[in-house]
């Protein structure tokens, strides 16, 4: 479908919103500091639009993608082919640097905060992985207490459905019950 952008415009992250090739239609959409980026349907390809990011640049990114996460100055994207995480841009923290560990993990979702990343895993059951900045405890995922784990055996930390990454913050929706757990700094 079609992208609507609302909020400040200082940059142009609403109102830039860029025409493609072939139909204006986006498959993924993610908003970061002063910019937008989303995957055209067209192509599967990349497109950001507002602050100008020069480790990004201005020329679409060509996967196929088939989600993007934005944080701020980087953009990671999720391979339509083969769900693996790909980052590029500013990275102050490492959060566009996948760790080894996770290299070759299929993913179900991301989340872009300020300097770090949060995602799904597409596993059985389905866990959840952080990495960049850990400064307030943001990428570290919380794990299960005993009394959660009593009530729901499911509430462990593999067991996630949903994640979403703020500056120093990370929330995700987690076990049977689906809880909400926030780990980091409000």
């Amino acid at each position: 479908g079609g992208v609507r952008c609302w909020g400040c415009d200082a940059n142009g992250e609403v109102s830039g919103v860029p025409t493609v090739p072939g139909g204006n239609r986006w498959i993924s959409v993610g908003a970061g500091k002063g910019v937008s980026c989303g995957v055209a349907s067209v192509d599967r390809a990349v497109r950001c639009w507002g602050r100008f990011m020069p480790q990004v640049g201005a020329n679409p990114w060509y996967g196929p993608w088939s989600r993007v996460a934005v944080g701020e100055d980087w953009v990671c994207a999720l391979s339509a082919n083969d769900a693996k995480a790909r980052c590029r841009g500013w990275s102050a923290n490492g959060q566009t640097t996948v760790p080894p560990r996770l290299a070759d993990a299929a993913w179900l979702d991301l989340s872009a905060g300020f300097q770090h990343v949060c995602g799904v895993l597409a596993t059985s059951p389905r866990s959840l992985a952080c990495w960049g900045s850990g400064v307030a405890g943001e990428s570290t995922p919380p794990t299960a207490t005993e009394g959660e784990m009593a009530a729901d055996p499911t509430s462990a930390i593999d067991s996630w459905g949903a994640v979403s990454a703020g500056t120093h913050v990370t929330c995700g929706i987690v076990g049977a019950q689906r809880r909400l757990k926030c780990w980091g700094k409000a």
